[in-house]
């Protein structure tokens, strides 16, 4: 790996804000399995893998890029599934336009 930077900010930074960001996560947790489970009672088959990707996506995004951005670009959710090596350029660009 030619540039480490991205490890030292999750050994450091996020580390020490992790107690700042479980309230976040855990909101987002809610939210996205609401969205993508439903909240009925009756059984029913689900597509674990596929939903779990989505939710932790979510979450993750949450955390890293904060609720406003988080929301308001769906297209993060869309890179971060898809391309996850770009993500955190993605995530840079659009925290700088905040």
């Amino acid at each position: 790996m030619t540039n480490p930077l991205h490890l030292l900010i999750v050994k450091r930074e996020m580390t020490r804000q992790i107690g700042n960001l479980i309230p976040e996560a855990e909101d987002e947790l809610e939210q996205a399995m609401d969205d993508q489970w439903g909240v009925e009672q009756e059984w029913r088959s689900i597509p674990l893998f596929e939903t779990m990707m989505k939710v932790i996506a979510r979450a993750s995004n949450r955390v890293l890029v904060g609720s406003q951005v988080c929301m308001s670009f769906l297209s993060y959710c869309i890179v971060n599934l898809l391309y996850p090596s770009k993500s955190q350029r993605f995530a840079s660009e659009r925290r700088s336009q905040y």
